[in-house]
């Protein structure tokens, strides 16, 4: 379904007077501020990407990746505190113009079979959230079954105290917030850039990763204020060699045999195979070297045993 562009057609028109009063609103700060203080740590199993321009250009780009999961130290409040921040720009009117806010309760399940396609066929908004137990909380500009009217500074309320109350599953993938096209979030980048590889570890060994590409013949740039990482491929290198030039700085490791200027870069896999395929020949050693072959301890081979004890038998030999 193609959504019309005036998000408030089926809504009815929204004055002047209720937009100004809305405005003046005191929106309470504190949930939102407690929110972001339990932001202090990284994600721990982030990744550094790499990109190249899709029109073939020099120009390069590097930016940290998240894990984006909601049982991360890192990732978990950082989700919250997005939503949560989202979701005050919704009900304050910052996203789109609506005249009412309707609150519904109730199975998720339900929700998707029935509420969700009022919703669209009306052509409206919404927000959803679990607050455990298979239920959801809905924040919608349509009047569906069971929704009752709620005030746009409460709907804010519910909507922060269900995110700061969602304990996430302890295994498996799950999205516990959904929302409309409308009501989401323009994100940056204009798909100018395609991945070409990935740095893993700390920010020192990406910081020796790009030392690598440096010594390659890559040109660094400083990180923006935006966050990202840039550099200048060299000009005759292609996204093949691009991309085999961040497999080897991703290890540190200078390309061997490769000279600066070359067009194509060595492939890993290439010299792993030519390395697999030598003969391995066996290891000789001195035998005199007593330092690498132990010495070996010979017992001395026992010497017959004679008996001194006279036969019995022989004591009444006759001598004749």
């Amino acid at each position: 379904m193609v959504r019309k562009e005036d998000p408030i057609k089926d809504c009815g028109p929204e004055s002047t007077e209720e937009v100004g009063l809305r405005a003046t609103v005191a929106w309470d700060e504190s949930p939102i501020t407690a929110i972001a203080a339990t932001c202090r740590h990284r994600c721990p199993r982030g990744q550094h990407k790499v990109g190249t321009r899709r029109n073939g250009g020099t120009a390069g780009i590097g930016f940290r990746v998240s894990c984006c999961s909601w049982r991360c130290v890192g990732c978990g409040p950082r989700l919250r505190l997005e939503w949560a921040t989202l979701g005050r720009r919704i009900f304050r009117g910052d996203v789109t113009a609506f005249a009412e806010l309707f609150a519904w309760r109730g199975n998720q399940d339900s929700f998707r079979k029935c509420g969700r396609k009022r919703i669209n066929e009306a052509d409206g908004d919404f927000i959803r959230i679990s607050t455990g137990s298979g239920d959801c909380l809905v924040i919608t500009t349509v009047p569906i079954s069971g929704a009752v009217p709620i005030e746009p500074i409460d709907a804010d309320r519910e909507f922060i105290a269900a995110i700061v109350a969602y304990l996430p599953p302890a295994a498996g993938k799950h999205q516990p917030i959904a929302k409309s096209d409308a009501w989401g979030v323009v994100r940056c980048g204009s798909g100018q850039y395609v991945i070409a590889g990935t740095f893993h570890g700390s920010d020192a060994a990406v910081n020796a990763s790009y030392d690598t590409l440096e010594r390659m013949g890559c040109i660094p740039g400083a990180t923006g204020a935006d966050g990202f990482r840039r550099c200048e491929w060299p000009a005759n290198w292609g996204l093949i060699s691009r991309r085999e030039a961040i497999v080897w700085a991703g290890v540190q490791t200078y390309p061997p045999g490769y000279v600066v200027g070359d067009e194509f870069v060595p492939f890993m896999d290439d010299i792993a195979d030519h390395l697999l395929s030598l003969p391995v020949w066996p290891i000789e050693t001195d035998a005199t070297d007593t330092d690498t072959v132990p010495a070996v301890v010979t017992a001395p081979t026992p010497e017959p045993v004679v008996s001194i004890i006279t036969p019995v038998a022989s004591l009444f030999d006759n001598p004749d």
